[in-house]
């Protein structure tokens, strides 16, 4: 080979490694970058992560203590839109006034309204769950219509009354801030069995909404318990958001199927909500459970769990008024505790205290006492009242932090003597 052919093809294959020398470094350098981006973003999102966990550790701490609320005393929130639900059952979707963003609750929270049902009285003042998931733009509050019985000698609901015959779309209510420590716990990822009856559903379809939107891959197992498909509030929406969370799972029962009811299309299970129930669909009972609905459920459900062999701190409950449940003091029974007397200072009235009532507003109501009261569960805090001497110890946990050496009356009974201001 001539000379200055082999000098031209050394020169070629020098050429030919240098290029491929340099398009593998170029190749290495975007390899570099690229992980350098990746590394970036997973610190980043382990960053976002961590800021969201703190920030939901703060929200669940702030709910179950009750001192950080959305706003002070009360504020007006415009009837933006009334939806019928199902029988007797109506959503309010309620906003600001100049609609500005609301502040968020927890899923599982109640509002507070103070309405004038009669002119030129104190409002009467009921807690509603928020039965939709937390979100800026509304808040949606489930109302279920108590009409009268005579058969039971009950008379109508005189606040879901005024709500269903008298409020209208654009009207204002008085509300108090979202609050109530029945919360669902987003810092845990186990699975969560939600159980709600009747309009106590509505705090556990908020929850089932927020876990399937913030927390997709948590198992969650919703049972729901209704009379019929008449009684079937969310219906269209519950079945599509169980087709489309994919952890989520539904079960739905009928205590008194109507004729035209068809199972596994409109329900699952012919009968009530039961711990036998629950056994044969879950896969265990080691699991967080939720609970919220009549008196009749929860006073044999939660009992029928508890022997089944759930934690007692598994067990997460709420109910209003005349549902809620009463559990005596784990420390001391009521009836246990030392001899004494409730003094309500204010009116020099003295009662004794025997045991034989629930609480010491039920002790004043006897007597003669007035003291303002709205839910009876220790939720709305209108039935507060000082305690000037001696010690209260209450009957659940409250939904509402009351202020300084105040009580909740609808929840607190003496331990010994007291003397309150009212």
């Amino acid at each position: 080979m001539a000379p200055g052919m082999a000098n031209l093809l050394l020169q070629l294959a020098g050429a030919a490694c240098c290029a491929v020398v340099f398009f593998r470094g170029v190749s290495d350098l975007r390899s570099w970058r690229r992980r350098r981006r990746e590394r970036a973003a997973w610190r980043t999102e382990r960053a976002t992560q961590l800021a969201e966990r703190i920030a939901a550790a703060y929200r669940l701490a702030s709910a179950r203590r009750g001192d950080r609320l959305g706003w002070s005393g009360t504020r007006p929130l415009r009837v933006a839109a009334i939806v019928d639900e199902a029988t007797d059952l109506r959503s309010f979707y309620l906003t600001t006034p100049d609609g500005s963003p609301l502040p968020r609750f927890e899923p599982g929270q109640y509002l507070t309204l103070h309405l004038p049902v009669v002119q030129g009285e104190p409002p009467v003042v009921r807690c509603y769950s928020l039965s939709d998931r937390p979100n800026s733009d509304y808040y949606r509050l489930t109302i279920k219509h108590e009409r009268a019985s005579p058969a039971n000698n009950r008379k109508p609901g005189v606040a879901s009354s005024f709500l269903h015959q008298r409020v209208q779309v654009g009207d204002a209510l008085e509300c108090s801030a979202p609050q109530g420590a029945f919360v669902l716990d987003s810092l845990r990822t186990g699975p969560v069995v939600l159980i709600g009856a009747g309009v106590g559903v509505t705090p556990l379809v908020s929850m089932a909404l927020t876990a399937a939107r913030e927390q997709p891959d948590r198992e969650v197992y919703l049972v729901l318990g209704f009379r019929d498909r008449a009684h079937h509030p969310f219906k269209r929406a519950l079945e599509e958001l169980a087709s489309t969370a994919p952890k989520l799972r539904m079960f739905t029962c009928y205590s008194k199927p109507a004729s035209g009811d068809q199972q596994f299309r409109d329900y699952h299970h012919a009968g009530r909500v039961t711990a036998k129930y629950l056994q044969q669909i879950l896969p265990s009972l080691d699991l967080s459970f939720y609970l919220c609905g009549p008196a009749a459920m929860m006073h044999s459900l939660v009992p029928d769990l508890l022997n089944a062999g759930v934690a007692d701190d598994a067990i997460h409950y709420e109910a209003f008024g005349p549902a809620s449940i009463r559990k005596k003091p784990k420390s001391v029974e009521t009836t246990q505790l030392p001899c004494g007397k409730v003094r309500f200072a204010a009116r020099g009235i003295e009662g004794e205290w025997d045991g034989r009532h629930d609480s010491i507003l039920e002790l004043a109501e006897e007597l003669g006492v007035p003291i303002a009261s709205g839910c009876r569960a220790g939720n709305c805090g209108q039935c507060q009242v000082k305690v000037l001497n001696g010690k209260v110890q209450r009957t659940k946990r409250a939904g509402f932090h009351a202020e300084g050496e105040a009580c909740l009356t609808c929840i607190s009974v003496p331990n010994g003597t007291v003397v309150v201001e009212a």
